[in-house]
């Protein structure tokens, strides 16, 4: 787990092969410990590109992490970068059942590109200069 950014805004987690639902489970408790004491939105960013074999249970894992480590008003954009096809369709049911959609895209860069786009979309309007 690591902050890709001094502001904080976007958290990475990267797998490696081989890696377990314990190892996510105690990862993500770190995760929900740091993002509560932070009072803006962060970005988690879930690296597979070197994981090729999630583990066992890997689907009602995710759920499951999803539900219990929630980040509430915290909680910023849910990107898996590098998945193969396999871990796509992971990423799809597991987003059917989370309070949070999950993107899949294939790069770092990409993701970084959505919650610029993202970031945008919901910053509020500038409003007109005044003529004073």
């Amino acid at each position: 787990m690591e902050w890709l950014d001094d502001d904080k805004t976007m958290l990475c987690f990267t797998f490696y092969d081989p890696w377990t639902l314990h190892e996510f489970f105690e990862v993500q408790q770190v995760a929900l410990e740091a993002v509560s004491a932070l009072d803006h939105k962060v970005h988690g960013i879930f690296d597979f590109h070197n994981s090729t074999a999630p583990p066992n249970h890997v689907i009602s894992g995710f759920i499951g992490a999803g539900r219990r480590f929630y980040w509430g008003p915290n909680e910023g954009l849910t990107i898996a970068i590098g998945t193969n096809r396999f871990l796509q369709a992971i990423a799809n049911i597991v987003a059917k059942y989370v309070p949070s959609s999950v993107h899949v895209v294939p790069t770092l860069d990409d993701a970084r590109a959505l919650i610029a786009a993202k970031q945008s979309e919901m910053a509020p309007p500038e409003l007109p200069a005044s003529d004073e």
